[in-house]
């Protein structure tokens, strides 16, 4: 296991995260980096946790029909690349954003 999004091993079921998959970035030994692009449907980072966007990479979050946070930070979050919200317009929640740690951003929102 490594801090690479891309390796398979550092999920569970061994598979890479996709469209319809909420990703929980708990506090584990490894920290991830974003290595590929990535397209989800929700992130949430927990406490303890530096999510880091490698530069010309994509974090792409699909959250159309989300009632909830799409993307929710209460770690540390470093965007050197691009991240991109397709958010649902109709939905009663406001912007589906939290953030309530540390947000650097070096790149594309």
């Amino acid at each position: 296991m490594d801090s690479n999004w891309s390796n398979t091993a550092n999920w569970d079921g061994g598979m890479l995260p996709g469209p319809a998959d909420i990703v929980f970035l708990t506090n584990e030994p490894n920290q991830p980096t974003l290595d590929i692009d990535a397209d989800v449907f929700s992130v949430i980072v927990y406490a303890g946790v530096t999510l880091t966007i490698n530069s010309g990479k994509t974090l792409d979050i699909d959250a159309t029909g989300h009632t909830s946070n799409a993307f929710s930070n209460t770690g540390t979050v470093i965007n050197n690349g691009t991240i991109i919200m397709a958010l649902d317009h109709f939905s009663s929640s406001p912007l589906l954003i939290n953030i309530n740690k540390s947000f650097t951003n070096n790149g594309t929102i």
